[in-house]
């Protein structure tokens, strides 16, 4: 999520929202990236984003710099369009993809400005009811984790019609699945990260072996590296697996080892 500086307005009408979403395209084109879920409100917006090779704090620097240039271009004004400092969330299991997706897409309806989310026409929400079809969105993701709860397509919009009050992902909670990046440090490269937590060890951060305290250091040494701006892809060639296998790591050590 960003916001607009001083909570200004990033988006004044309809062709600042569709200039923002040309800029997403355009980076997705070069950048390997998934976007799960978006909204675009009026000082902010939200994004679900899978990554790839490409860390996030790359791809939202291009996205934020490239939009602001042209924002002021247009409305003719100078200095910095959005806060310092992006809010972003690593979702570590499916059960919270599927309240996140829903709680980006119920924005609009949460500030009162439309009832239901199908009246918002600038979120993913009509991709996911195929009304629209997105060459941004990729529903696949969700789906696949929807279904497995034991829901349907079919189900989906009454599902997405109910508000979840008690659902905050900006909420830091012991129980969450979610890991805070820290996008304000220099991203380092792996094996200087390494280095910097296990001078004696980083042989066993690639091996395969399964011993319990060596899966606290892989643990460890892979969430210090996605707070780092690191993408799951690019920490899991690091180490010689596959970034499904990062991502079982840090869902099933979070709560075992403290940063």
């Amino acid at each position: 999520m960003a916001r607009g500086v001083d909570g200004r307005n990033i988006f004044t009408d309809d062709t600042d929202r569709l200039g923002f979403l040309r800029s997403v395209l355009s980076i997705q084109s070069d950048a390997s990236f998934s976007v799960l879920a978006y909204c675009l409100m009026d000082n902010h917006f939200h994004f679900a984003v899978k990554v790839s090779s490409t860390p996030l704090s790359k791809i939202m620097h291009r996205l934020l710099t490239s939009y602001a240039l042209r924002f002021n271009t247009r409305h003719e004004r100078a200095g910095h369009l959005f806060q310092a400092r992006y809010k972003a969330l690593l979702c570590l299991n499916d059960a919270y993809l599927i309240s996140l997706v829903r709680y980006i897409h119920q924005n609009p309806v949460r500030a009162g400005l439309v009832s239901s989310p199908n009246d918002w026409p600038w979120s993913s929400h009509r991709s996911y009811l195929e009304r629209s079809v997105s060459s941004m969105t990729d529903t696949t993701f969700f789906l696949e984790a929807f279904g497995a709860s034991g829901l349907d397509r079919s189900d989906y919009n009454n599902w997405a019609a109910h508000t979840t009050e008690d659902f905050n992902p900006w909420l830091e909670d012991e129980s969450s699945p979610d890991l805070y990046r820290d996008d304000e440090i220099e991203v380092v490269p792996l094996e200087v990260l390494a280095a910097s937590l296990f001078p004696d060890d980083t042989a066993e951060l690639r091996s395969r072996c399964r011993r319990h305290p060596i899966v606290r250091k892989k643990f460890i040494f892979a969430e210090k590296a996605v707070r780092n701006g690191h993408s799951q892809t690019s920490i899991a060639t690091w180490m010689g697996c596959s970034p499904s296998g990062i991502h079982r790591l840090l869902r099933r050590n979070k709560s075992q080892v403290k940063a």
